[in-house]
């Protein structure tokens, strides 16, 4: 048994750990490691520090987790070893406040200056003799499950559960509830949905606006389902998706339209909403009858639908348009598509700095200009999982890009070396400027951008997808696809 003890103490007696495992540079006394805890690359620190005190203020400290503290002789005070997230919060509302040092590194700290924290100064703490038995501990608690040892994180239905309880229960959890509640959705399906990291793939389909058209589902503001079908084709509608999408490897990650559009054009019909193609059916007749009126109109003599009479000039325009349809699709690209920005000007979707002619896109091909588009389109405050698959996905192709062009190798495997490599490669032929250079390097080397999309798309991406660092890391990343185009450009 390691030695311990529980005593209650100031705040002025415990010290912010300037070893901290979290800091990526090294600390040396406790207002540098307080300003350090807000540049923790992990998550979105700012945000989740200022959360953080304004929780304290409105609940207190959490009664099931006491600060694990070590008393050290050379400072002469008791250096937290578990806790210094909260203890840096309550040091700011009393003993630093209004600090200038930490306000001049740290200007949005003036947020948790404001705060009045009238709540006791003296905190129960776990004492440990040793510095090593605190670190031990320490371990057990962070260092992931440590085979079952250490504390187990819900896992990404736990958390929806959890969330729903809240009231910010997400659209792929109410699918999840209805296939769970339904008492005719088989037993097999149910033992299969107890399996983990299939969540996200779910999200990303209800993300895709075909998902409407295909299963005829809709979700209010509080994601509350909706549906037309009768509550039997629905069940056999979900499960059939949620069953595909946990077993089948055909249906991939599903991080395009175009991966969800195949697989949409291979399902049986029966598995598609019936309503809609009643309706369908009906406006194909109605179609159907208006080209026949309009057919026998043109044969009359009357004027066709160019403004021409029938046998004029009006077939010529006809032809012409026709020719130029062939031509683009003789270049495997075709007239790119309109690149919708709805939601660039609410700062909701990844997008480029500037807007480029539709001819620029070209360079991108199909593959990189659907990408381009799907990331423009998307909603990342309501999908941020689809669009953390997207940016990655576009950088990796981008990256293959520009390696193909100028004779570097492409390793799927390896995303951060070939990133590396894409960058040096262009600085040294003069493609990128150094300053362009510094922030690309910047971007993979300090804030580690590429291994926090990878958590983020295979690690319960539901809850842990943090938008600041992925909006500031896509406006670094970005700089290779606009580069390319700039570069490709008529």
């Amino acid at each position: 048994m390691r030695n311990y003890s529980y005593k209650t103490l100031d705040i002025l007696e415990l010290y912010v750990n300037p070893d901290n495992y979290r800091y990526v540079e090294e600390v040396q006394d406790e207002v540098s490691a307080i300003i350090a805890m807000f540049k923790v690359n992990v998550g979105d620190s700012r945000k989740e520090m200022l959360n953080l005190a304004n929780d304290i203020i409105a609940d207190g400290l959490n009664p099931f987790e006491m600060p694990i503290v070590c008393f050290d002789d050379e400072i002469g005070k008791y250096v937290v070893y578990d806790g210094n997230r909260r203890i840096t919060c309550l040091k700011l509302m009393t003993q630093y406040k209004g600090n200038a040092d930490v306000l001049a590194e740290l200007p949005y700290v003036a947020e948790i200056y404001k705060l009045q924290y009238n709540g006791d100064s003296s905190i129960q703490c776990v004492v440990y003799n040793e510095a090593d038995d605190a670190i031990h501990f320490l371990n057990k608690i962070h260092n992931d499950v440590n085979n079952g040892i250490g504390r187990k994180q819900w896992d990404s239905q736990a958390k929806m559960k959890a969330n729903a309880a809240y009231g910010n229960k997400t659209k792929s959890y109410a699918i999840v509830e209805f296939l769970k509640t339904n008492q005719n959705t088989s037993t097999e399906l149910l033992e299969k949905m107890k399996m983990n990291r299939w969540i996200s793939k779910l999200e990303r389909v209800v993300s895709f606006s075909l998902f409407k058209g295909v299963y005829n589902i809709q979700f209010d503001n509080n994601s509350n389902m909706s549906y037309l079908d009768t509550e039997e084709q629905v069940l056999k509608m979900l499960s059939k998706l949620v069953d595909d999408i946990i077993t089948n490897t055909a249906t991939g990650n599903f991080r395009f339209k175009s991966d969800f559009q195949g697989y949409v054009d291979n399902l049986p019909n029966e598995y598609k909403t019936q309503v809609k193609k009643k309706k369908d059916n009906k406006s194909e007749n109605s179609s159907n009858n208006a080209n026949n009126d309009s057919e026998d109109k043109s044969s009359n003599g009357t004027q066709n639908s160019n403004g021409a009479e029938n046998g004029t000039s009006g077939n010529k325009d006809d032809s012409e348009k026709n020719n130029q349809k062939k031509e683009d699709n003789d270049t495997g690209v075709g007239r790119p598509k309109n690149i919708p920005r709805k939601h660039a000007e609410t700062k909701e979707a990844l997008v480029l700095c500037k807007n480029y002619d539709y001819s620029e896109y070209k360079c991108l091909n199909e593959k990189g200009k659907e990408m381009l588009i799907e990331l423009e389109s998307l909603n990342i405050k309501e999908y941020p999982v689809a669009a953390v698959a997207l940016c990655r996905c576009l950088l990796e192709y981008t990256l293959k890009l520009w390696l193909d062009e100028q004779g570097g190798d492409f390793e799927s495997g390896k995303l951060p070396t070939c990133y590396n490599g894409c960058v040096n490669l262009l600085r040294s032929k003069n493609i990128i400027d150094n300053k362009e250079h510094s922030v690309l390097n910047t971007l993979v080397n300090k804030e580690n951008y590429i291994k926090l999309l990878n958590t983020w798309m295979h690690a319960d991406t539901d809850a842990c997808v943090s938008e600041t660092p992925m909006v500031s890391g896509w406006k670094n990343v970005r700089l290779l696809v606009e580069k390319y185009i700039e570069t490709h450009k008529n």
